[in-house]
């Protein structure tokens, strides 16, 4: 058991709490929603793209408001949860599709999500995306 502000908490529920937010995150960029992606992501979380690019938060919400990234469709699978005490990491195997600026994609990466606990709620600190190859 870890101890939370709000009293201890067992690894198990902090894995689901997570995970649940993986969930909503997937769900509010969908559905372009701006003011619940603010709210997942720490101020001062960042995307380290495929191609090794810095996307920061303000970039991002901006480019999603603006409705240049839109997404039709989000999906993780062969989710792993690690939580240590006040941080948790999530890798995924994450398959979307949408388009940015007017170009349709489908995207298929591995996703690792830094989570972080304070003051009782998790928020994602750092996304890494590596993109899965096709097989020829």
């Amino acid at each position: 058991m870890t101890m939370s502000p709000r009293g201890p908490t067992r690894p198990d529920a902090a894995a689901a709490d997570v995970v649940a937010l993986e969930e909503r995150f997937e769900r509010a960029l969908v559905e372009a929603d701006v003011d619940a992606l603010d709210r997942l992501v720490s101020d001062d979380w960042i995307v380290i793209g495929p191609d090794g690019g810095i996307t920061i938060k303000a970039a991002f919400l901006a480019v999603v408001r603006s409705g240049a990234l839109t997404h039709s469709a989000m999906a993780s699978d062969e989710t792993r949860v690690r939580v240590y005490g006040d941080t948790a990491i999530v890798t995924a195997r994450v398959v979307a599709t949408g388009a940015y600026q007017g170009r349709t994609f489908t995207t298929r990466e591995r996703s690792t999500d830094v989570f972080a606990r304070e003051q009782g709620l998790w928020k994602c600190v750092l996304t890494q995306l590596t993109t899965i190859p096709t097989k020829a």
